[in-house]
């Protein structure tokens, strides 16, 4: 969306150590009110399943004022990571169309199921792996190919995903790690922090 590019997640020592230090105090996506209307026509799928399968750039506020974007990067083939607010001061906040897009939250009451986030509001990311998986095409970059972010807290685990045949939803994806087709992680090379 951007000129600029953004780093992979294991490029960003500090949005890790952000992410790993601070308790998750909302989560929220980037869509575009177009591309609802048009999910809303043309899916048979229940509301509530929105906010995880076809919104774009995820944002997660943390109790230190910190917001970490993620979002996607065709040239790289990967998903990559951002401050999108640093300390409470909007930082990298360029990534996305702000002012074509609007934000949604993990609770909203028609497009999200807040039961499914419970395990994630007021807990801390315990372990992050990021899941590099070339399915062909050119490495341009380092941290190219890594199209899957697994967060885990105490409670709970999600799998942000990019593009890959078999995950349920469109193009960036949050899943579940159960819901992960076993073959694409057995051609992961998996980088923990």
């Amino acid at each position: 969306m951007c000129e600029e590019i953004r780093n992979g997640l294991t490029e960003n020592k500090d949005i890790i150590k952000s992410l790993k230090s601070n308790k998750i105090e909302n989560i929220q996506r980037v869509y575009y009110k177009s591309s609802l209307k048009e999910w809303e026509a043309e899916k048979k799928q229940n509301l509530s399943t929105y906010f995880n399968l076809e919104c774009d750039t995820v944002l997660i506020t943390l109790s230190n004022a910190d917001t970490i974007g993620f979002g996607v990067d065709d040239v790289k083939d990967s998903i990559v990571s951002w401050l999108d607010v640093h300390n409470g001061i909007e930082d990298d906040t360029q990534y996305y169309y702000r002012d074509w897009s609007s934000l949604l939250t993990y609770d909203d009451p028609t497009y999200s199921n807040k039961d499914s986030w419970t395990g994630f509001i007021g807990e801390k990311i315990t372990r992050i792996r990021v899941l590099t998986i070339d399915l062909g095409g050119i490495k341009r970059f380092n941290d190219s190919f890594q199209r899957a972010i697994i967060l885990e807290t105490n409670k709970d685990h999600i799998i942000l995903s990019f593009c890959l045949k078999g995950i349920e939803g469109s193009y960036f994806p949050i899943s579940k790690l159960e819901d992960f087709p076993q073959e694409l992680m057995d051609k992961a090379v998996i980088t923990e922090f």
